[in-house]
């Protein structure tokens, strides 16, 4: 019987694509973990500036105003960071009650951060209403057409039917 010179070439090919495939899977898996917690980090920042936000209100209504890093509404921060299961990096009330939120999340490869703003809209500051429901009309211009009202983030694009 006689052998062949490529006798064992299919063990190497096999071997390779399986490092491919693990690689793959590992990129994979590390790319989903960044997006898992990039995805909590924000919910929680969003989460903690409101509550932030709301505490400042209610304590500006009693007549209780507080500024600058780590006050009282940030308190109300840090408790809903907790529940999320984040840290809160820096917290700090601004002018006219606007709150700014940065958290941390660990996640495998190291940790991700987010960071939310809340607090009374700029239009209501200068004294302009806002539209009913809070929230302004968005709109989108396609090349040679009139504004556009856009009903969702779904809207299809420019020239779809």
């Amino acid at each position: 019987m006689r052998r062949s010179d490529d006798a064992g070439s299919m063990t190497i090919v096999t071997v390779g694509l399986v490092a491919i495939a693990a690689t793959l899977a590992v990129t994979v898996a590390i790319a989903g973990g960044l997006a898992l917690g990039a995805t909590k980090a924000q919910g929680a920042a969003d989460a903690s500036a409101l509550a932030a936000a709301s505490d400042a209100r209610d304590r500006r209504a009693l007549g209780q105003a507080y500024r600058g890093a780590d006050p009282a509404p940030c308190r109300a921060a840090r408790e809903v960071a907790e529940r999320w299961g984040v840290a809160v990096a820096s917290c700090v009330v601004g002018t006219g009650g606007v709150v700014t939120v940065k958290v941390g999340v660990a996640v495998s490869v190291g940790e991700v951060s987010a960071t939310a703003n809340a607090g009374p809209n700029s239009r209501s500051r200068r004294g302009m209403r806002s539209p009913p429901g809070g929230r302004a009309k968005r709109t989108a211009r396609c090349a040679g057409e009139s504004p556009v009202r856009v009903p969702s983030p779904n809207r299809p694009g420019c020239g779809a039917g």
